[in-house]
């Protein structure tokens, strides 16, 4: 018989008492992200997904997990991640994302495309499938991201994004910046059109458009944004039909002005989810992953059970995965985090399948991995690289210098233009740049 019939028929034969279940879950109070409800009960897991809740009939199971009372919600999801940007491997990042409650992380792994294309990209997820975490493709749609401008390697055309949209894991294109739609670049729209073939949304990353533009940029069929900096750019993509990733990085720390924002204005949230987008491992360890997100958004006085459904159910229903994750309710993967305290969002279990992954903050395994050689040898230098060549030559008394001025936890920038005479440059040895006189031209860049 067909292994996947099978596995079925065990399910719904589990579901109605007549064969084993592999854990009966008792004594948890269970989130119901459908009607926003919590109600004492019990899981029936069978193949490690919930078959049954609170069944009246006497459950046998192979091994019982007493909840003690604690709450039991879904699993928490990333909706943009680039990994390579933790500075870790799929393997070590389990360590830190997982004890914190995250269980399905939707990557964007552009960055090891950008120099190794799709032989890298493959690499990177090549182990996906015995982490204790689920891992889903966006397809990197700009592979160069600046073609004419990069020499990085790496190229994902049309042919090859088509190849990996195919990919059972992949769920998404990838983030595509907007010059790519305003100036009708053929090669990206057909790259959407590949991917609304196959039904399957469309990333954005609409940084610094009005509300013209951004009139544009749905219009070619792209679903979500997580560049929303201010309250009225997510409300303004909310009004469009983009839904608004609500993101908190390292570099891009949004998340407190626009939930405040959501809060004040009594928006609804069935459209936001959240992400990290680049989030170092330092600030992960210490602070927390999408865990973070959720407990912002309650300390600054959003509902516990809305804050933990933007995490979960919000995130499943947009990539179109919510028959498989994001509740906990019959034919779903038990991927279950139990917590204490819904208002204190510190996991003391987390179950992936069915399986316990992590208990009281520390992963159950450690967890490993091999890559290919070619992965650890990409970075080349000019032989005759040397501190000078970042000297600007001038010549006269006078130069003029583009400089870059940042936000404090923001990716926005400023380009300035400053007019210095040559002894304010401040030329050091190592041939950096030190002005001290400016002229602001705001400029805002992604």
């Amino acid at each position: 018989m067909d292994k996947q019939l099978q596995s079925l028929i065990d399910e719904i034969e589990s579901a109605s008492g007549k064969i084993d279940a592999d854990m009966h879950m008792t004594n948890v109070r269970i989130l119901d992200v459908y009607t926003e409800t919590f109600y004492p009960g019990a899981l029936v897991i069978r193949n490690g997904k919930i078959v049954a809740l609170n069944p009246s009939w006497t459950v046998q199971a192979q091994q019982v997990f007493d909840g003690r009372g604690m709450c039991a919600v879904p699993g928490f999801m990333d909706a943009h991640v680039h990994i390579e940007t933790t500075l870790l491997t799929p393997e070590a990042l389990a360590s830190v994302i997982v004890p914190w409650g995250t269980t399905t992380m939707f990557v964007d792994a552009m960055e090891i495309a950008n120099v190794l294309g799709i032989k890298g990209l493959k690499a990177l997820l090549s182990n996906t499938a015995n982490l204790p975490f689920r891992t889903f493709m966006q397809v990197p749609s700009r592979v160069p991201t600046a073609p004419g401008l990069e020499t990085t390697g790496g190229v994902l055309g049309v042919e090859e994004v088509g190849e990996l949209l195919d990919d059972a894991t992949a769920v998404s294109l990838g983030e595509l910046d907007p010059s790519k739609i305003l100036e009708i670049k053929e090669e990206y729209l057909k790259k959407i059109l590949s991917a609304k073939r196959r039904n399957k949304i469309c990333n954005g990353h609409a940084i610094g458009l009005d509300w013209d533009q951004l009139n544009v940029y749905a219009t070619a069929g792209l679903s979500d944004d997580h560049e929303s900096v201010e309250y009225q750019e997510l409300f303004e993509r909310l009004r469009l039909g983009l839904r608004a990733l609500i993101r908190e990085g390292s570099t891009e720390r949004n998340l407190d002005k626009l939930i405040a924002g959501v809060i004040k204005n009594h928006l609804p949230t069935e459209d936001l989810l959240f992400c990290t987008d680049d989030k170092h491992v330092n600030d992960i360890a210490g602070e927390g992953h999408i865990s973070y997100n959720i407990q912002r958004a309650i300390d600054l006085g959003m509902e516990p059970v809305k804050a933990i459904k933007i995490a979960t159910i919000n995130a499943a229903r947009h990539f179109r995965i919510d028959h498989l994750l994001g509740a906990l309710s019959p034919g779903r993967f038990a991927d279950i985090v139990l917590l204490k305290d819904l208002n204190r969002i510190r996991p003391e279990y987390v179950f992936k399948a069915g399986a316990p992954v992590a208990t009281g903050g520390k992963l159950n395994r450690e967890i490993s991995g091999e890559y290919p050689d070619f992965l650890k040898s990409t970075v080349t230098l000019s032989p005759g690289f040397r501190p000078s060549d970042f000297t600007v030559p001038a010549e006269g008394d006078k130069a003029k210098v583009r400089v870059i001025n940042l936000y404090p936890d923001q990716i926005i920038s400023l380009s300035f233009v400053s007019l210095p005479t040559v002894p304010e440059l401040g030329l050091t040895d190592q041939g950096l740049i030190s002005v001290k006189a400016h002229r602001k031209i705001p400029v805002v860049v992604g």
